[in-house]
This record gives C-alpha cells, sequence and structure tokens, in this order.
C-alpha cells in the first residue's frame, strides 16, 4: 500500500531535518492536505503507473514567487532506498490555454535538454512532475565566469533555433502593453504616451527583419539553475513567440552584465559573428526589458497600495527620474536587491524603488542620441 507524507518548508537546514521527524502519515487514500481532490487522484495514477516501485512518496512544498502555481519537492521511496527525487508542479488558478501552452513549453526544452525532463502530466495538465534539479540558482556574480555565460547563450541558442510554439504565447513588448493598461486603469500618467511612441518606434524597427521564435521571457535568477557545470532554464510561465533579442536583452538587464560581458555573450550566441545590428539590437530590447520590469514593479505596488498613486505619479515623472542624484541605477539596484535584499520585494516601498530605478534606465535611453542611432541601424539594415 502506498504512503504519503507532508511535511512543511523551514528556514534553515536543520528545522527541516526536524521536520522530517513529524511528517504526517495520509494513508491509502493518498491524501496531501494542501492538493485538491483532482490532483490528489492524478499523483495516484502517476504514483502507480509511471513509479510503480514505490512504497512511499514524501511531499515537501517550496514557493513558487509570483506565479500562483504551487511546487512540492516528492520523494519517492522503496522501502529506505530512495528511488528519485522530483519537482510536482500544480496550477490551480490556470486557463487551460495557459496550461496547454505551459507544458508544449515544458516538453520542448525538456527534450532540447536545458529544462528538467517530463516525467508525468495530468489529463488536464493542471498537474506535472519532472526532474528536480537540485543545483543552484545563478546569482549575477556567476556570470564572471567565461564557461557560465558560454552555457547560457548556448541554451539560448538552442531554444531559439529549435521548435516553435504552436500558439503565439507571449511577447516582451506585449507584457509591457498589458502591464500599461492595467496601471491605466488605476493610475494613469502623463508619461504613458512618451512610453507607447518609444514603444512604437521600436516594433517599427524590429519589423524591417521580423523573427519570431520560441522564448522564454523569464529570465531571472530563480528561473536559472546550475548542476555540475551544467545550466538550466526552468519555470515557462512566459513563453511564446517574440525576437529572440527579447530573452537576450531580458537576461542581460536582469543579471546586470558589464560591457565585456555582454561582448562574451553576443559572441557566444552568435559564434563570432557579430556586428553592430546585433549590439543595437540588444541595446533597445534592454531598453524594453528594464521598462517592462518598471511598469511590473508599478502594478505590483498599486496591488498592494492604491493610494501609492501620488508618490508613483511623482517620483515616477521623466523630470525627475533623469535629473535626481537620489536613484539608484538598474544595475545598482539590483547589485543591492541580490546580495542586500537576498532577492526578496516586500514592501510597496521595495516595489517603487525597483520600478523608479528601471524607469529612470528606459527613459535615459529613449532620450539619448544612441536610441536614435540604434533605431537608424536597424531599419537600414539588410533584408534577410
Amino acid at each position: 500500500m502506498l504512503d504519503i507524507k507532508l511535511s512543511s518548508m523551514k528556514s534553515n537546514y536543520l528545522a527541516l531535518l526536524l521536520s522530517a521527524l513529524i511528517l504526517l502519515p495520509l494513508g491509502p487514500s493518498l491524501k496531501a492536505q494542501q492538493l485538491t481532490e483532482n490532483d490528489q487522484a492524478q499523483l495516484d495514477i502517476a504514483l502507480k503507473t509511471v513509479f510503480p516501485s514505490t512504497q512511499e512518496a514524501q511531499l515537501i512544498p517550496l514557493t513558487d514567487g509570483f506565479s500562483g502555481d504551487e511546487l512540492y519537492k516528492l520523494e519517492l521511496f522503496d522501502g529506505d532506498y530512495l528511488l528519485g527525487t522530483y519537482l510536482l508542479r500544480t496550477m490551480p488558478t490556470t486557463s487551460a490555454a495557459y496550461r496547454d501552452l505551459f507544458l508544449e513549453a515544458n516538453l520542448i526544452a525538456s527534450n532540447l535538454e536545458i529544462s528538467p525532463k517530463i516525467h508525468f502530466h495530468s489529463e488536464d495538465k493542471a498537474l506535472m512532475i519532472m526532474d528536480f534539479i537540485p543545483g543552484e540558482t545563478l546569482h549575477p556574480d556567476r556570470f564572471k565566469e567565461t564557461a557560465i555565460i558560454q552555457s547560457i547563450a548556448n541554451n539560448l541558442r538552442k531554444l531559439h533555433q529549435g521548435p516553435k510554439l504552436s500558439a503565439p504565447g507571449k511577447t516582451l513588448m506585449g507584457m509591457a502593453h498589458e502591464h500599461l493598461a492595467k496601471i491605466e486603469e488605476q493610475s494613469p500618467l502623463a508619461s504613458f504616451s512618451q512610453i507607447r511612441s518609444a514603444l512604437a518606434q521600436i516594433k517599427a524597427a524590429f519589423e524591417v527583419n521580423p523573427k519570431k521564435v520560441f522564448v522564454h521571457l523569464d529570465l531571472h535568477k530563480e528561473n536559472i539553475l546550475e548542476k555540475e557545470g551544467t545550466v538550466f532554464l526552468i519555470d515557462w510561465g512566459n513563453a511564446g513567440l517574440d525576437d529572440p533579442f527579447a530573452d537576450l536583452g531580458l537576461l542581460a538587464t536582469m543579471m546586470y552584465f558589464t560591457p565585456q560581458q555582454k561582448a562574451q555573450y553576443l559572441d557566444f550566441y552568435f559564434e563570432g559573428q557579430v556586428t553592430e545590428i546585433e549590439r543595437a539590437k540588444l541595446r533597445i530590447m534592454e531598453a524594453v526589458a528594464a521598462l517592462k520590469l518598471s511598469l511590473w514593479a508599478q502594478h505590483q505596488i498599486l496591488e498592494r497600495d492604491p493610494t501609492f498613486h501620488a508618490k508613483i505619479a511623482k517620483e515616477f515623472s521623466p523630470e525627475l527620474l533623469l535629473t535626481s542624484n537620489a536613484i539608484l541605477s538598474g544595475d545598482q539596484f539590483l547589485e543591492y536587491f541580490y546580495n542586500e535584499k537576498q532577492g526578496k520585494l516586500e514592501t510597496p516601498q521595495d516595489f517603487l524603488d525597483i520600478g523608479a530605478a528601471f524607469r529612470r534606465e528606459f527613459f535615459l535611453y529613449i532620450y539619448s542620441e544612441a536610441f536614435i542611432q540604434d533605431l537608424i541601424t536597424l531599419q537600414a539594415a539588410p533584408l534577410e
């Protein structure tokens, strides 16, 4: 008879060990307290069909940021012998269309060997079991290592040259527009017209040589794992079809690459065939990534405290952002965020700070001569 147990994730390793002593036996019904009845039934099916040697299964709840999905570390035993460790993911609040795309993205990435292998998914695709990667998430400091930059560049090239999704999914500029629309319902800013104008110019420039490839679009520290020198991408909830520079620019922004790192990154991705066109595209998409992050932060502020509207209107004004010496650059904020804040955004002020830092980055770029020159470079590029 199979036995499933559920423990609570503790804040440190000692507490986790202690929690193993007070696991709750869930008996032959296979029920876990935090799973829905349908998920419990699907887990039962998985254990009996995909993992038939399992005599006992232990579930340890994990956290999953802002997605709303529920993650568990799933350990399978045959007596005292550990058969394997897996990640169980449930998506209780998502639509069928989202689950279809999420599963397809995971399966393609798994087949490309850049993401954990999928072992089971429920018929409604709301529950998935995949390999658990016991490595570490990649802190930006790790990208000082040439081998890490080369590995992630190779993975992204493999992804972008691989099979396409059957549905369009998301785009980087599309997500920026979505956040703009949501914010305007609560707290419109005068600068939004300038933002839309810049995005329209960028869209037109990229349409000279349009490309639509399978992209991740959520490349940050928690979604990049490294195990023994191998890099894996996880969490495909933002996957879609977009220009490859949407991923390239987003990663360069979130990992605050130095100019030298960007040069290495492009050189590895394009295998030494880098022109000014590729450099211009990277700069432009870094700015779009900064804007998207800033708009997301602004939306998070209003979700938490709508009374912040007046403060947002003041601190997000282009005039203040472009002249204040008190606002951190995007790179400075991320260094503080990863090293001092342990990668956590908790209060409306936290979101305000990151939003202001990256809105400033966006405005500095679109008001610069470099932006005009980069647009000209893309518009003058030979047709492919």
